[in-house]
């Protein structure tokens, strides 16, 4: 079966994280077979991936890998968000994508699921993520599949004004009242991502703030970590990201505190 290049699922990521190939690689062989993938990172990032396992990949042209150009910035959410509403991203990286998987590197898709991305976009969803709450239509972007040609309906038409709320929110608001957009419920989102919404069996799952934020009712209810782990058990690829966090930031509290014994 040939790539599809109407089918792109995109990493946005200047850091180079340990866990990246593996993410890459288990959602290259969890994503149907004609999905385009590709790695948009920093010099240090893009080297990661090309020396991994995923080599063969980008010699297929399975795996494209580019380096984020300077008048980009990813380093601040109020930057991905600039860049995510920029017209120009979207013809320099995604053209002619129609449909646009977005996964962070704090996002997986599991395996044993009984769904397939394709549901959603056989359903035409103008936006599909996890539910902020299940009350209101659309969802968190750092696991997303997005339409890309009505997107670009909003970006042709508006420009999103600097510190206002995230591109996540900034897009669905949009979609929400968009003649012809078509807005899945929240029952429906948390079947495709959870976050802070529970359901048993998603297709995937999104930790909140890179890893560094674990929703309680999630994560912090024993009998609903247990059933994910044996759900889908390469999450913890991802939840490895969040133990190195958690240990650079004792690592940086010790620095500290010698620095003010040295001074006392």
């Amino acid at each position: 079966m040939s790539l599809d290049p109407s089918r792109v699922a995109l990493l946005l990521e200047t850091r180079p994280l340990p866990h990246l190939p593996a993410l890459l690689a288990h959602f290259i062989s969890v994503l149907p077979q004609p999905w385009v993938f590709r790695f948009v990172g920093s010099q240090e990032a893009n080297a990661l991936i090309s020396s991994s396992s995923l080599s063969s990949h980008i010699k297929t042209g399975k795996l494209l890998v580019d380096e984020l150009p300077s008048k980009y910035d990813i380093k601040t959410q109020e930057s991905i968000s600039v860049t995510l509403t920029d017209l120009a991203f979207y013809k320099d990286f995604l053209a002619p994508a129609e449909w646009l998987l977005m996964f962070q590197s704090d996002s997986m898709i599991c395996a044993a699921s009984e769904q397939s991305i394709e549901d959603y976009v056989s359903a035409n969803y103008s936006w599909v993520g996890a539910p902020w709450n299940m009350e209101v239509k659309g969802g968190n972007g750092g696991l997303s599949l997005r339409h890309v040609p009505t997107i670009l309906q909003i970006l042709e038409k508006e420009t999103r004004e600097p510190g206002s709320v995230w591109e996540d929110r900034w897009i669905c608001d949009r979609l929400q009242t968009m003649e012809g957009a078509n807005m899945p419920g929240p029952d429906v989102e948390v079947k495709f991502s959870v976050e802070s919404q529970w359901t048993d069996k998603p297709l995937g799952y999104h930790l909140m703030g890179a890893g560094k934020v674990m929703i309680e009712d999630i994560w912090g209810n024993e009998e609903r970590r247990k059933h994910i782990m044996e759900y889908c058990p390469e999450v913890k690829i991802v939840l490895n990201m969040e133990l190195l966090s958690q240990v650079k930031k004792l690592e940086d509290e010790l620095k500290t505190l010698k620095e003010k014994d040295k001074k006392d």
